[in-house]
């Protein structure tokens, strides 16, 4: 899922992370997901010259995802993704970035929840 944000995001970032992964990802991957959204922040910079919103929708396969981006500073996600499985490989399906970002993302979820999670990343990726 990192290689789809760098990869539709249109980022140069590596991550390189150590955590407790043989119990479970889930702490890894918040860890990865904060200091991601820092990176962020820290990059918009005092944002002039950026468009502060926008939204877009797309279809991956068997999923159709919708995804508006407000960059106010006013942090608020919300989701309506309704991802049917807790993880897909061993990707916790439930995490996501921190940052002061207003992020409402809806999914119309039609066969694969892999698709489904990949989509969700592609479309979110493509407003950074």
């Amino acid at each position: 899922m990192l290689d789809q944000l760098a990869s539709h995001g249109l980022l140069d970032m590596h991550v390189k992370a150590k955590g407790d992964i043989h119990i479970d990802d889930h702490h890894t991957n918040e860890d990865i997901g904060l200091a991601i959204g820092t990176a962020l922040l820290e990059a918009l910079g005092d944002r002039k010259g950026i468009n502060r919103f926008g939204d877009f929708s797309a279809p991956l396969d068997e999923s159709l995802i919708h995804v508006a981006l407000d960059l106010s500073g006013r942090p608020h996600l919300s989701y309506d993704l309704q991802i049917p499985t807790q993880r897909v490989g061993t990707y916790d399906t439930q995490d996501f970035l921190a940052g002061r970002t207003l992020l409402p993302v809806r999914g119309q979820h039609f066969w694969s929840d892999t698709s489904y999670t990949t989509a969700s990343w592609k479309k979110f990726s493509s407003h950074y």
